[in-house]
Parts: C-alpha cells; sequence; structure tokens
C-alpha cells in the first residue's frame, strides 16, 4: 500500500487549512484508490475502483495513464464517523480492453476534489473530464458538508448532456 500525503491545498482565492490523502490498495482484477481531502472535522473521502487493464484504442500509453474506473462513490465522515455516501452519477461507456474483455467502465471519472467556500458556507468540491483532446466530457459535483448532493451534473464544453 503506497501513501501521499498533500497539505496546504490552495483554493480559488484564499487558501484554508485542509488535508488531503491518497492511498493505493491492490486486488487481483482490480485496484482500489483512496483519495481524502479534509476540513476541521469533516472527511471527503473518493473511492475509486480501477481495473488493471488499459483500454484497446489507448494501449500505445502505459497501463493507468488514464484510469479505466469500474465505479466511484463518495464517502463523508464527520468526527470519525461514516455519515453519507453514494455512488457518482456519471455516464459509462462499453469497450474492449488491451486482454480482450469487453469491459463497462466511467467515461468521465473524478480526478479531483477541493474545498470551496461561498460566504460562510463550505462546501466539498469534485470535478473530471474524459480522456481526449479539445471539446471533451466534463463532470462537476457540490457537495455539503454533511455529503448531501447539492449539484452532481456532467456536459460537453459547459453545455450539460
Amino acid at each position: 500500500m503506497k501513501k501521499f500525503v498533500f497539505s496546504g491545498i490552495c483554493l480559488f482565492l484564499f487558501s484554508i487549512n485542509v488535508s488531503a490523502q491518497v492511498v493505493f490498495s491492490s486486488g487481483n482484477l482490480y485496484d482500489t484508490i483512496y483519495a481524502t481531502i479534509e476540513y476541521e472535522n469533516t472527511l471527503m473521502r473518493l473511492v475509486t475502483i480501477v481495473y488493471k487493464d488499459t483500454l484497446k484504442w489507448n494501449e500505445t500509453l502505459k497501463v493507468y495513464s488514464y484510469p479505466v474506473v469500474r465505479n466511484q462513490r463518495i464517502e463523508v465522515y464527520r468526527n470519525g464517523k461514516l455519515k453519507h455516501w453514494h455512488y457518482i452519477k456519471s455516464p459509462s461507456k462499453y469497450a474492449y480492453t488491451t486482454n480482450g474483455k469487453f469491459i463497462k467502465y466511467k467515461s468521465i471519472p473524478v480526478l479531483g476534489m477541493s474545498v470551496q467556500k461561498d460566504g460562510d458556507m463550505f462546501f466539498f468540491m469534485a470535478d473530471g473530464c474524459e480522456n481526449g483532446c479539445g471539446i471533451v466530457g466534463e463532470f462537476l459535483a457540490i457537495y455539503s458538508m454533511r455529503g448531501e448532493t447539492m449539484f452532481e451534473g456532467h456536459g460537453i464544453g459547459g453545455v450539460p448532456i
């Protein structure tokens, strides 16, 4: 298990003391990536299950050069206790892997997380984009500090789809 720790993430227009951590766990068919970001006594964890393979059309790149995501979920903890979790609703596609398997994968995985502030309110933000050049699919979600979904959607170039 590998562990990377970051702290003092810079946010839009201001900087607050947050801590973030990424942990990898390996299995037979899939790897699990746990990415967490914490503000005060609230922690958001992004759990990502990735295939140990790459897509056939992407075979010139190394495995994991772009994550082939099976599924993702958000978990929110307050004072160390799980308060809320749900699977992220982002689009899926089907494709062949370099090992010849026909799989369903998340075409727009969440790749980033942050803590944001609007007035006196703090919230978590998650975002991601599709692999490619030019206009690609994007994902954006906003979650309250209680883990409630305030917004979760996807589009292309800022236009909802």
